[in-house]
């Protein structure tokens, strides 16, 4: 049967029953009442994996009032029940620590730590356990019970990284990020389930192994120290912002599940040349096709996509004999390079040539990149410009 420290006790069941009365500022009166409210995390309790002879580790339990008055915990106490008496308790706060003290107060918002020791002293195969006991003048937790577990635990978890960012990736490609999955445990970590909460655009592979497949999982087992790498893919269909979370499900009591945040971006590229028509009206007449023509007209190809969108050749068709110079200037890159918006104008310049009066029309086309040429390429949201010239030749009588 539990004892008792009745003062503290008759403290406890008084503050309880005395609500603290909350005012009004508009003068309405009494609204309401006032009361701690205690958090714990993690609510399990002291979890540890079996350790060899003379080894120890530590766990720590965080109490928080989230409350709106002070919460006053009293009678902390720790049960030892373990074959050779391998637990210590203690209490830190503000980067301190002692031992437990016989009455603790935590304002609201305020936080402290229960801490458990344990260290082997024997190895004899019975599970060590305990728990931490106190009550509090929280009207919801006025007996709170820690259990404390040794040795029945499996192996420890540690994942990393906990974000994978795979960028901008054009849609119809796929990008690829790694997570290292290790066991810092005494005993093998058992991975139950891999599955990716958000859209099917993400997966995971183990090598050659698809773990997201849905289905029967077959467990993966991790020995003591071991880790192992699961490659995330990213595959977009469509352009459009993705996220969601890669879920780990192992026999780690204390952390069965890990979550890994995903987050990522299907681009795709988009071309637009701006005016779609260029008109001259009356140009003026000059005396050879090498010279340069007075005669100009700016327009621009832009980049309207959310990913580099390339070329490899650029043309013009005449709707009558002459020719047509070109400059252009572009950074060029293989089809594949990845780059990311950069705001940049270059415009292109149309300038006809008319060595002799007529009406004469042209057309600008581009051509799409291609594996077999060296393309062209505008960042997203860019534009770039060419002058171009036309001389035609003298009409025949």
């Amino acid at each position: 049967m539990r004892s008792w420290n009745i003062p503290g006790l008759a403290l406890l069941i008084g503050l309880a029953s005395l609500a603290l009365p909350a005012c009004d500022d508009s003068g309405g009166g009494i609204v309401g009442t006032e009361t701690p409210l205690l958090r714990l995390t993690p609510s399990t309790g002291f979890l540890f994996p079996r350790l060899g002879l003379g080894e120890s580790a530590e766990r720590q339990v965080e109490l928080l009032n989230a409350g709106r008055a002070d919460l006053i915990a009293v009678n902390i106490e720790l049960r030892d029940r373990s074959t050779a008496g391998e637990y210590q308790l203690f209490l830190e706060q503000g980067g301190e620590r002692r031992p437990v003290p016989e009455r603790l107060v935590l304002a609201p918002d305020q936080r402290a730590l229960l801490v458990v020791i344990y260290s082997t002293g024997d190895e004899s195969p019975a599970p060590d356990r305990g728990s931490v006991t106190f009550a509090t003048n929280d009207p919801q937790s006025l007996d709170v019970e820690l259990p404390i577990l040794a040795g029945e635990s499996g192996g420890e978890i540690d994942v990393s990284p906990r974000t994978l960012d795979f960028g901008a990736v054009e849609a119809g490609e796929t990008g690829v990020e790694s997570i290292a999955v290790q066991n810092i445990g005494r005993l093998p970590l058992t991975i139950s389930g891999v599955s990716v909460n958000g859209p099917a655009d993400f997966s995971a592979r183990l090598g050659e192994r698809l773990l997201t497949a849905g289905g029967a999982f077959e467990p993966i087992v991790i020995a003591p120290g071991e880790r192992i790498t699961i490659d995330v893919t990213y595959a977009p269909p469509t352009a459009g912002p993705d996220q969601g979370q890669l879920i780990i499900t192992s026999d780690d009591p204390e952390r069965p599940t890990e979550n890994v945040n995903l987050v990522a971006n299907g681009a795709a590229a988009c071309l637009r040349v701006v005016p779609d028509a260029v008109e001259f009206g009356a140009a003026l007449l000059v005396a050879s096709r090498d010279v340069e023509t007075p005669n100009t007209r700016l327009l621009s190809v832009e980049s309207c996509g959310s990913t580099r969108c390339g070329w490899s050749a650029s043309s013009s068709r005449a709707a009558t004999r002459s020719t047509w110079r070109s400059r252009s200037w572009w950074r060029t890159a293989s089809p594949s390079s990845r780059c990311r918006p950069r705001p940049r104008a270059r415009p292109f310049r149309a300038s006809p040539s008319p060595s002799a009066s007529g009406r004469r029309g042209r057309t600008r086309t581009a051509a799409r990149s291609s594996s077999t040429a060296t393309p062209r390429t505008a960042p997203p949201g860019s534009s770039s410009s060419v002058a171009a010239s036309t001389t035609p030749a003298p009409s025949r009588t």
